[in-house]
């Protein structure tokens, strides 16, 4: 049996390295905002321009999928995620 160095492959890997993501939790997180929440999420990423017209549309849509407990595919989980954790910095807790 040969051995392998996977500190060795891992150098030579053209790959990034990227977070795994658990959908599940991603959603479960997402779910547990109030609409008063999502709403001022929205507001926010407006009136800053922190968020572009495609991550608002995003998150829009994963807010209604959420209120009708409709299955959402983890790329738009990971946008929305992403879109959230700019927004930190003016206070939004998530």
């Amino acid at each position: 049996m040969k051995k392998i160095d996977f500190e060795k492959v891992i150098a030579l890997s053209k790959l990034n390295d990227k977070e795994i993501i658990d959908p599940v939790a991603l959603y479960n997180r997402l779910k547990r905002l109030s609409n008063d929440d999502w709403k001022r999420i929205i507001d926010l990423g407006e009136q800053t321009q922190t968020l572009g017209f495609n991550e608002l549309s995003v998150i829009k849509t994963v807010f209604q999928k959420i209120k009708r407990e409709e299955n959402i595919d983890l790329k738009r989980l990971e946008i929305v995620d992403i879109s959230i954790k700019k927004l930190k910095k003016f206070g939004v807790k998530y």
